[in-house]
């Protein structure tokens, strides 16, 4: 067996000392291992299952922070899925391939069967093989690895591949961090379909004591607050599972970044300690058939040099999500500001309008109004910004919706729903008096869904804004007349029936 050793000393200060951290990254026949002085932290594993996959991954106490089995058989701890191994990535149907499920998942279905029977199931395996290291480096506070890997379908055909990138850090002794970012992209000459599935995405299978369902006072929650089982579909920023391991308060937070396809991620977070963020999943992701027929389907396909980016990162903390200040992590994390509420969600304290009629505050969330009576209005926010990140969730109701935010006066404006001129839908499209709509594509056309909720999120740094919709980057634009600073508003447009909702609305000062 062949082992390479990479190396750094990572010089730490503190108030009264200062401490060198010596990284490694040995690799072997079966994986690699990122070790801190000497100390395990990470094992990657590619050759034990029908995927890579992370195992163990020790945590700031020395605790294990994911679930063992089927690893390792440890009394006590939940035995189920055995395809939640550690951290990975799969998804149940690639080009009709599952690399979500492996062959222990498979062997109660195989039991009593024909070998004519147990071949067909066997069939639907895909495989996902560690073909290389395209680098691997360690410097000044961090390790990075970089990986490649084929997707094959049972019979050795090319479905799709991918590069991932992962970086290892210690910025603290309460803290460990892991990054995952994947690329996936078409073979040659194939065309990827990823189905819209619930079990597809990057996951983890937390230790069994801290699951909810342990009973030993574990706790999911997420960055809108949702807990435990009401976290499950829901779209968020992260997920932190939280407790006690050894006596110690521990956490895990699992991060999604803007970057990321269909930013904000729907959770596929189970109470049983499963955390998979889910962006393939529009459909599959829904409590009820009805729930599920008004969502768009999700499934995706690449072909050529098309790509998709998955970016997050794995935070292992000691405490809670309180302690362990998961919003400021985050806030670092997207290398922005914190993003600030600017909607109380029980008044609008903050806000000027004109027209009463067409703000109210229903169920914690702005409702926007209109009639064939009003002549529409702008709810600008009292404060003037400069360079900001605006982000808002908003939900089409009845009528013809025109609506739409401004940039920092009540002229230039990226539209939400349909252009009274243009009479089609220009969600996240920029427009601009006297010009119209100077930038006109329909990338915003396979991500947005008028009959469900979805986010806007508009970056302005001087003259130049960006759009992204679920996730999705939509359109950059430079403008030559907007102004330097002023206000955020959130247009009514008169002369229409409509109405819609708008929820989590954050402005970021950059």
């Amino acid at each position: 067996m062949n082992h390479i050793l990479f190396s750094v000393f990572l010089f730490v200060f503190s108030f009264t000392f200062t401490q060198a951290k010596d990284w490694q990254v040995t690799t072997s026949e079966s994986g690699f291992e990122v070790t801190i002085d000497g100390e395990l932290f990470a094992g990657y594993v590619t050759d034990q299952a029908n995927k890579p996959y992370f195992y163990p991954i020790i945590g700031p106490t020395g605790a294990h922070m994911t679930r063992h089995y089927p690893m390792k058989d440890i009394e006590g701890e939940r035995q189920d899925h055995p395809h939640h191994r550690g951290i990975n990535f799969g998804h149940h149907k690639v080009n009709g391939s599952n690399t979500w499920l492996e062959h222990m998942s498979l062997e109660r279905r195989l039991q009593g069967k024909s070998q004519e029977e147990q071949k067909e199931i066997l069939s639907e395996m895909g495989y996902t093989k560690h073909t290389g290291y395209k680098s691997i480096q360690s410097a000044d506070n961090h390790a990075t690895v970089i990986v490649t890997n084929d997707y094959t379908d049972h019979y050795g055909n090319w479905i799709m591949k991918d590069e991932r990138t992962y970086t290892f850090r210690e910025p603290n002794a309460d803290n460990r961090i892991i990054d995952v970012d994947i690329t996936l992209k078409a073979p040659p000459h194939v065309l990827t379909h990823l189905a819209d599935q619930k079990d597809a995405g990057l996951s983890i299978r937390v230790p069994h004591d801290i699951s909810v369902d342990a009973g030993k006072g574990g706790l999911l929650i997420n960055s809108h607050g949702d807990k435990n089982a009401d976290s499950w579909s829901k779209r968020a920023n992260w997920c932190d599972y939280s407790g006690v391991i050894n006596g110690h308060k521990v956490g895990i937070t699992f991060m999604n970044h803007p970057e990321s396809l269909r930013y904000p991620t729907k959770w596929h977070a189970r109470t049983y300690g499963l955390l998979t963020s889910n962006p393939f999943g529009l459909k599959a992701l829904t409590s009820s058939k009805e729930e599920a027929e008004k969502q768009l389907n999700g499934a995706l396909n690449l072909k050529d040099s098309e790509t998709l980016l998955l970016k997050h990162r794995f935070l292992f903390h000691k405490g809670d999500h309180k302690s362990a200040n998961i919003e400021e992590v985050y806030a670092d994390y997207v290398q922005e500001p914190k993003m600030l509420s600017v909607f109380n969600s029980k008044n609008l304290k903050g806000w000027k309008y004109k027209v009463a009629d067409c703000w109210k505050v229903k169920d914690g969330m702005l409702y926007a109004v209109n009639d064939r009576d009003q002549k529409g209005d702008i709810l600008q926010t009292d404060k003037s910004y400069k360079d900001f990140v605006f982000q808002a969730d908003f939900k089409f109701g009845s009528g013809r919706i025109d609506t739409g935010i401004f940039l920092r006066d009540n002229r230039e404006q990226i539209q939400i729903g349909e252009s009274g001129s243009l009479k089609r839908d220009m969600t996240g499209l920029c427009y601009i008096p006297g010009k119209g709509y100077p930038i006109q594509v329909k990338d915003a056309e396979a991500v947005f869904d008028p009959r469900d909720w979805n986010t806007i999120r508009v970056k302005v740094v001087g003259n130049t804004y960006h759009t992204w919709l679920n996730g999705h980057k939509i359109m950059t634009y430079h403008s030559d007349t907007i102004i330097p600073e002023g206000p955020i508003g959130i247009q009514v447009h008169g002369n229409r029936i409509m109405d819609l909702w708008y929820r989590n609305i954050q402005v970021a000062e950059l």
